[in-house]
C-alpha cells in the first residue's frame, strides 16, 4: 500500500508540473501577441509622423519647397487615407493609417493643401512627396 501511495504522489507531482508548464506557455503566448500588436501600432504611428512632419516642414519653409521622404518599412499591409478641408482660414488635414490597427493624425497648417478640399487613399506607399509653390501639394507613391 505504501508503494501505491508513493506512485500516486509521483503522478500528481508530474501532473502539477505539466499544468504549470502549460499555463506558463499560454501566458507567454498571450504576452507575445500583445507585444506584436503594440509593435504594429508603433509602426503605423511612425508612418503617420513622417507624413505630418513633411507637411509641417513644407508649411514652415519660405519660398518654393520640394520634399521627398521615405516612409518607414512596415511588416504589414496598410492603407493611408488623407482628407483635407478648409476651416476658418486654416487647412485641416486628417491622416489615417489603417493596418492591423489604426493611427490618426490631424494637422492644421496655414497654406492650402491640394487646393483645400480633397481626399485620396493609397495602399502600401513607400514615399511621401510634398511640394510648395503658392500652396502645398501632397502625394504618396
Amino acid at each position: 500500500m505504501n508503494q501505491h501511495g508513493l506512485l500516486m504522489d509521483f503522478l500528481f507531482c508530474k501532473i502539477g508540473v505539466a499544468l504549470a508548464a502549460i499555463s506558463l506557455i499560454g501566458a507567454s503566448m498571450a504576452m507575445s501577441s500583445s507585444f506584436q500588436r503594440e509593435t504594429g501600432r508603433d509602426e503605423l504611428a511612425a508612418v503617420g509622423d513622417t507624413i505630418a512632419r513633411a507637411i509641417f516642414a513644407a508649411d514652415a519653409m519660405p519660398g518654393e519647397v520640394q520634399l521627398v521622404r521615405e516612409l518607414p518599412p512596415l511588416r504589414q499591409q496598410f492603407r493611408i487615407t488623407i482628407v483635407g478641408a478648409r476651416s476658418d482660414g486654416m487647412q485641416v488635414v486628417h491622416v489615417l493609417v489603417d493596418g492591423r490597427s489604426q493611427d490618426r493624425r490631424v494637422i492644421m497648417v496655414g497654406n492650402k493643401v491640394n487646393g483645400g478640399e480633397f481626399e485620396f487613399s493609397y495602399s502600401n506607399p513607400s514615399i511621401v512627396m510634398v511640394s510648395k509653390n503658392e500652396q502645398i501639394f501632397l502625394g504618396l507613391v
